[in-house]
């Protein structure tokens, strides 16, 4: 749906070109402190795992509770590996984006606000299938902690406004954006104490040097 949106894009502003700064996405949020780090660090994006499989799985009954309140300038994205459409439509209650990560067929994953995880290692060719917002490329199954191929995702970046996912840390995310160039950045496990529990010095400093 939208072309491309690195982070080398550049806006006139006084006269100078400036990079825009990337978007920043946390996920595998799983309380509400961590939730509240995350938005006074500055994350653009709060990522809520709804797959029941995941060690950050989010139940029903703690949705609200762990997004009301948000700041509007900060997005809940709902994660989801095949939901049904019935799920789907539940979500769309609470959430301002839904993540897909499993085999959804293009009519399902599909719109504004609806964004694709996608692999790359077997080529580009699902890109084309989706008429989504945005692509999330990872390695492997969300929260895996696996680093992609950089190269790989900087020619997705150059055609698609993407997010890169997978094995990004406060100490290599800056160079993934200069290297990449992407629209955004995703992490879970690299910002941890343990599953799903939030380290809120390495949330400012992952937020810090993502945006430099």
């Amino acid at each position: 749906m939208s072309d491309r949106g690195n982070a080398d894009a550049r806006r006139t502003a006084g006269g100078k070109a400036v990079r825009t700064p990337v978007k920043v996405k946390i996920c595998g949020l799983t309380r509400r402190e961590d939730v509240e780090s995350a938005v006074e660090a500055g994350a653009d994006y709060l990522g809520f795992v709804l797959v029941p499989e995941s060690k950050r799985y989010v139940p029903p009954e703690r949705w609200r509770n762990l997004t009301e309140g948000v700041p509007e300038r900060v997005k809940c994205v709902a994660v989801v590996a095949d939901p049904a459409r019935e799920e789907v439509a539940e979500m769309w209650n609470i959430f301002d984006i839904i993540q897909f990560h499993g085999s959804e067929t293009p009519e399902l994953a599909r719109g504004n606000n609806c964004w694709k995880a996608l692999h790359l290692e077997h080529g580009f060719e699902r890109m084309k299938q989706f008429d989504v917002e945005h692509f999330v490329i990872d390695a492997a199954a969300g929260g895996s902690g696996r680093r992609c191929d950089w190269n790989l995702a900087a020619a997705a970046a150059k055609e698609h406004e993407i997010l890169l996912a997978g094995g990004l840390t406060p100490e290599n995310v800056a160079e993934a954006v200069r290297r990449v160039g992407p629209w955004g950045v995703d992490v879970s496990g690299g910002v941890e104490s343990s599953p799903g529990i939030k380290s809120k010095e390495k949330l400012l400093k992952f937020i810090k040097e993502a945006k430099q």
